[in-house]
């Protein structure tokens, strides 16, 4: 019987077992001891696999566990440190509160972001050099609500800060105006036509690049390739037609100097139909403490 084996070589080894076990009966003591001998080693097999999972879990949750220690323990040095507490005790110091933007109807009165004192970063960046130094604060925004990017279909009319925009519509003697603004360092916006836009296509083109920014109030569509590579505004009146952009409306058309003494206040958008006295102006606003900025700057929330 044990030739037939080799005879039946092609048979799977349990299956030959099985065959010597039913006929050989000197055989079966060998099968069970083989049978023993595997099973044995299948336990042994399993005892090492799930020994290996545990060690590796154990590895993983000390390695979490120096981890959280570490940072723990880099905190509570931090916490303790002489430069933490005074960048803790001067952060009031530099708290700047926010403001809300106010609706009222189709317009928006611009807020602004807060501003507070992030002292862990401020931390980090004054221990490389050891002592408190105001430069190296790091600020972090506190959001204020009613913001014109939850608003954008509202027309801007004002803002909250200490500034005002200045604005020209088709004006005849742009290139004075332009050198005006240029000498004293000022940005301003220019209301324009196609029209005008066409016949004055250099002039705007400088005008553009030296920071002044274009508010549209007709041909959206042929603006909208013209000054695809510029930021531009929109006119209250577009607000159909100019879907995404901002809208704008001026606070006051200013007819004369006696009106802007009158009028002026901050936060808002001034339509100067006379510019003969454009110098007289700039140095009445700014004589009253209050900035004179480009409608990015004005319709900036921070």
């Amino acid at each position: 019987m044990v030739l037939g084996i080799h005879q039946e070589s092609d048979y799977h080894f349990d299956n030959l077992l099985a065959y010597n076990y039913a006929y050989n009966s000197p055989f079966k003591i060998y099968y069970e001891k083989m049978r023993k001998k595997l099973n044995k080693m299948h336990k042994i097999k399993w005892v090492i696999y799930l020994k290996n999972i545990f060690r590796n879990i154990g590895i993983l949750a000390l390695a979490c566990f120096s981890f959280l220690v570490t940072d723990e323990t880099i905190m509570v040095v931090k916490e303790s440190d002489e430069l933490m507490v005074e960048i803790k005790e001067k952060a009031d110091n530099y708290f700047v509160p926010g403001v809300d933007g106010k609706i009222d109807d189709k317009y928006i009165k611009l807020g602004y972001d807060g501003l507070e004192i992030d002292v862990f970063k401020s931390y980090d960046q004054m221990k490389k050099i050891g002592y408190f130094n105001e430069s190296m604060l790091v600020y972090k925004n506190i959001k204020h609500n009613n913001s014109l990017k939850n608003n954008i279909d509202k027309i801007v009319k004002a803002n909250s800060k200490n500034e005002v925009a200045l604005l020209f519509k088709n004006p005849n003697d742009i290139v004075r105006i332009i050198n005006i603004l240029k000498n004293n360092d000022l940005d301003a916006n220019f209301l324009i036509s196609k029209d005008y836009y066409l016949n004055n296509f250099e002039v705007i083109e400088e005008a553009i690049k030296l920071g002044n920014n274009i508010v549209i109030f007709d041909e959206s569509k042929f603006f909208k390739k013209e000054l695809k590579n510029h930021d531009y505004f929109c006119y209250s009146t577009l607000d159909k037609k100019c879907p995404k952009k901002i809208l704008i409306e001026e606070t006051y058309n200013i007819k004369d100097y006696n009106m802007l003494k009158e009028k002026i206040e901050k936060g808002s958008i001034l339509l100067l139909s006379e510019t003969n006295y454009l110098d007289i102006y700039i140095k009445y606003i700014l004589g009253k403490g209050i900035d004179i900025v480009s409608l990015i700057k004005f319709t900036s929330e921070r």
